[in-house]
Order: structure tokens, then sequence, then C-alpha cells
């Protein structure tokens, strides 16, 4: 009474998890080392922004209380 019969069913869904498996761990690890260096750069560079933001940010308060003082 079924569309489909179970064996087409079981073949179809075989076929699909052998199209979806991951790939061996060998073929993605030039890929993944590379995806984490770039992060790890990106980490830095935010890390660099933030602190010259925060140096800057420092260096005007400052200026403006010394100038405040008048020196």
């Amino acid at each position: 009474d079924s569309y489909f019969s179970a064996e087409s069913t079981l073949l179809a869904l075989y076929i699909f998890f052998l199209m979806i498996r991951r790939p061996p761990r060998s073929t993605l690890f030039p890929y993944t080392t590379l995806f984490r260096s770039f992060i790890i750069l990106g980490l830095y560079l935010n890390l660099i922004y933030f602190s010259l933001r925060d140096i800057k940010e420092k260096y005007k308060e400052a200026i403006k209380k010394m100038e405040k003082r008048g020196i």
C-alpha cells in the first residue's frame, strides 16, 4: 500500500548518508590548520587594535587633564 517499498527507502537512506559523510581527517588537515591560523591572526589583530585604542583614549584623557591644569 505504501508508495515506496522498504528496500527502496533503505537504499535511498544509505546513499544519502554515503553522500554526507565527512572526508578523512587527512583531507581536512590543511584547511583546518589554515582556518585556525586565520582565527589566531584575527584574535591578535583585535587585541592590538583594542590595546592601541585604549592607549589612545588614555593619552587623550591625560592631555585634557594637563590642559586643564595648565601644564
